[in-house]
C-alpha cells in the first residue's frame, strides 16, 4: 500500500486485531513500512533477536506520520529516501519551483516548495523532499492510470506492443472527436474515486489509430491537470516539466505535453532516477561529493521537447472536451 493509506489500516488492525491489540500491551509489537523494514534487515542480519532502535526515512514519515526519523542514528547507512522522493532529487530539482513528473504505472508530480510546507486545497499534498541539515519541502499530485492505461490498450489488442503506440497516434491528425476517460483507479485531482473509464464520441469513421491517440491524449490531458494544479496550490510558474519513468520513452506523450501545458518537457537519458537520487543522497553524505552543484555534471537530457504555440489553442479546446467527457463517466460507481 502507499504510504498515505497505511495510517487509517493500521488504526482499524490495532482496533480490531486481537492478536495486535495483545502484542501492544505487552509492547511486543513494532510498526513498519518498506523502508524500515528494509533498514531492520540490513542492520540485523539474520538475527531475529536483534535489539535496534526502530528508524525510518523521514521522506515516508513525512506521509504517515510516523516516525522516528534516523538523522541522528550511529549507522553505516548513508541514504534511505522514498521512491518519488528519490526520483525528484535524482532528477536535480535541487532548488525552489523544480518539479518533475514521473511516468509509470501511475504518474506523480513532485515541484520543489522550499523550506515552506504548502497545505493542499486543490488534490495535491505536501511531504518532505529530502533532508541533509534542514528540511525541503515539495508538493505531490498523483494521477494513478498512465502505465495501465497503455497495458490495457495492448490487451486489447489496439497494438503489439506499447514502443509503436507513439508513431501510431502519430499518423493521425487528431482523435476524430473521440475521447477517453482514464479512471481505472479513479479521478484525480478532483478526487472522483466513483469515476469509470471509457471512450466517448465513437463514431463510424472512427479507426484503431483514433482510439490510439485518445488514449494517449488522455494521459497528458491528466498530467496537464497536475502541473496546473500545482501552479494554483503554489503560486509558482513552472518552466520546465523533468520526466522520468516509463512512459516517458513515448515520444508523442512528451511532444504533446509540451503542446499542451506550453512548458518546456526535458527528458533524461536515464529513465530511472529513483537509483540516481538514492546515490547522489549516499554519496554527498559519504562526502563523495560536496555540494549538489557537484552532482550536475552527471545529468544528460536526452530531449527537450519545445512547445508548439501554434497548437496551443487548438489543443485546449480538445482539452475542454474532454473535461465534459470527464463529467459524463464521473460519479459512475455507487
Amino acid at each position: 500500500m502507499m504510504n498515505g493509506q497505511v495510517t487509517l489500516r493500521l488504526l482499524y488492525e490495532m482496533q480490531n486485531n486481537l492478536r495486535l491489540k495483545e502484542a501492544l500491551k505487552a509492547k511486543l509489537a513494532r510498526f513498519e513500512l518498506l523502508d524500515s523494514w528494509i533498514l531492520y534487515k540490513l542492520r540485523s542480519g539474520n538475527d531475529k533477536d536483534a535489539q535496534l532502535e526502530h528508524i525510518a526515512d523521514i521522506t515516508s514519515c513525512t506521509a504517515t506520520d510516523f516516525g522516528p526519523e534516523w538523522k541522528n542514528c550511529n549507522i553505516p547507512i548513508t541514504s534511505s529516501v522514498s521512491d518519488q522522493a528519490a526520483a525528484l532529487f535524482g532528477s536535480q530539482c535541487f532548488t525552489k519551483g523544480d518539479v518533475k513528473v514521473t511516468i509509470g504505472t501511475g504518474a506523480f508530480l513532485d515541484l520543489i516548495t522550499g523550506e515552506r510546507c504548502y497545505a493542499s486545497l486543490k488534490g495535491m499534498y505536501p511531504l518532505v523532499a529530502w533532508q541533509f541539515d534542514e528540511p525541503i519541502f515539495c508538493v505531490e499530485g498523483a494521477a494513478h492510470d498512465m502505465g495501465t492505461v497503455i497495458d490495457w490498450g495492448q490487451n486489447c489488442g489496439l497494438f503489439a506492443e506499447p514502443s509503436v503506440s507513439s508513431r501510431i497516434a502519430e499518423s493521425v491528425t487528431d482523435t476524430n472527436g473521440v475521447f477517453f476517460v482514464p479512471a481505472f483507479s479513479g479521478i484525480g485531482p478532483i478526487n472522483d474515486h466513483k469515476a469509470a473509464s471509457g471512450f466517448i464520441g465513437i463514431t463510424p469513421s472512427t479507426k484503431r489509430e483514433h482510439l490510439i491517440r485518445a488514449l494517449l491524449e488522455s494521459i497528458v490531458f491528466r498530467l496537464v491537470q497536475l502541473s496546473e494544479t500545482a501552479e494554483k496550490e503554489t503560486g509558482q510558474k513552472l518552466k520546465i516539466l523533468k520526466l522520468d519513468g516509463g512512459v516517458s520513452r513515448n515520444n508523442f506523450v512528451c511532444q504533446f505535453l509540451a503542446d499542451a501545458s506550453g512548458i518546456h518537457v526535458e527528458r533524461a537519458s536515464n529513465p530511472e532516477s529513483s537509483v540516481m537520487g538514492a546515490t547522489y543522497a549516499a554519496g554527498i553524505n559519504m562526502g563523495l561529493w560536496k555540494t549538489f552543484n557537484d552532482v550536475i555534471k552527471f545529468r544528460d537530457v536526452e530531449c527537450v521537447f519545445e512547445p508548439n504555440r501554434e497548437n496551443f489553442l487548438v489543443i485546449r479546446e480538445r482539452m475542454n472536451t474532454w473535461l465534459k467527457a470527464i463529467n459524463r463517466f464521473g460519479v459512475w460507481y455507487s
